[in-house]
Order: C-alpha cells, then sequence, then structure tokens
C-alpha cells in the first residue's frame, strides 16, 4: 500500500540498522529487517537499503529485473550499498554509495526525502482513484447531482466540481443536464473506459 510508513533493509549490520532507527522521519515509521530478498519486492516501503555484497545471485537478477520491469514506476527510494552496482537506468535510479559509511551523515535527509516522494505518490494516487471512481459514478448513475456525489466520496462539492473540470479537461464528455440537474456522459460513453 502506497503511503505505508515502512523502511526496508536487507544485509545491514545490527548497527547499520539501529542507525536507521535513529534516522525515522517520522515517529509512526516501522524497520523491517530481512534476510529475504523477496520480501523487498513483496512488501511496499518508503525506503529501501540493500546492502549488495549480501545478494545471491538468484536474489540480485531478481531484483535487478523487477526494477527493470517497472522501469522506474515505483514511488520507493532504493539505496544501493556496495557492489555489484546496477547498470543502466537502474544506476541513475537507485542511490548508489559505495559503502554504509558513505550515506550515515546524509541518513537523516535521504529518509526524509524518501518520505516525501512517498507522501506525493499517495496522495497522487489517492487523487487518480477519487476521479476515476467520480467518472464511474457519472457513468452507472446519469443524472447524479453534485452532492450525491459529494456525500458518496465524502468530499466538498467544490472539490467534486474540481475533479469534475478536471476529467473534461481529460476528454471525458460529461455534461450538466439541466432538466435532470445533474451530471452524465454524453451519449454515456466514457474515453477511459474504452466505451468509445
Amino acid at each position: 500500500m502506497i503511503g505505508e510508513h515502512r523502511i526496508i533493509t536487507y544485509g545491514l549490520t545490527d548497527k547499520e540498522n539501529s542507525i536507521i532507527l535513529k534516522n525515522i522521519p517520522a515517529s509512526d515509521y516501522k524497520v523491517m529487517n530481512t534476510e529475504c530478498a523477496a520480501d523487498i519486492i513483496a512488501f511496499s516501503a518508503s525506503a529501501v537499503l540493500i546492502n549488495a555484497a549480501k545478494l545471491s545471485n538468484n536474489d540480485y537478477n531478481m531484483i535487478i529485473d523487477y526494477y527493470t520491469e517497472i522501469n522506474g514506476c515505483t514511488y520507493e527510494t532504493v539505496i544501493w550499498i556496495g557492489t555489484p552496482v546496477p547498470q543502466g537506468a537502474l544506476k541513475k535510479q537507485f542511490k548508489c554509495y559505495e559503502s554504509f559509511d558513505m550515506i550515515e551523515d546524509n541518513l537523516k535527509y535521504i529518509l526524509l526525502s524518501a518520505h516525501s516522494k512517498s507522501q506525493k505518490a499517495a496522495s497522487f494516487s489517492k487523487k487518480l482513484a477519487d476521479g476515476i471512481k467520480i467518472l464511474s459514478l457519472i457513468r452507472n448513475r446519469p443524472g447524479i447531482t453534485t452532492r450525491e456525489l459529494a456525500e458518496t466520496m465524502e468530499l466538498s462539492q467544490r472539490t467534486i466540481q474540481r475533479y469534475i473540470a478536471s476529467l473534461q479537461a481529460a476528454n471525458e464528455w460529461i455534461e450538466y443536464n439541466r432538466a435532470k440537474k445533474g451530471w452524465e456522459l454524453q451519449d454515456g460513453k466514457s474515453v477511459l473506459f474504452g466505451d468509445i
């Protein structure tokens, strides 16, 4: 889940993990020290710190394949420590350091930046989901009023109007039906839902 306040570490020492605990960006953060590289992919986190030297060849390849496949479409910050260093786009996407000592002085800033990045992603994801839900409600209930949308979505009517304006700007043919005093899609068709 985006926005989960978790930091995942792999292959770090107890001392390094305790340093991370002292530098967490908020009190509700949890540090998950894992010995299973698959957990890096399986669990969401704001930041992932990986000691590359502790990865087996299979685990290294699994992680590299995963992040290559998602091609930068992640909100988490990956902090890669040691060798082997990822190549190509991942070398630029990850924050790569030769050793944990190189990040220790800036760890608070690095984790705060990761936190900020994940919070922005969570906010964007919620807005996107809300926009899609509003569009779905209009599509499935032609003539739904702004007030009904606001009550269903637990948002203000002004916020609903901003979402509708954004959807209209994205080429959804949402129009206000004066007779029904509510919103509907022109011909009941949505671009996003593939009706056109």
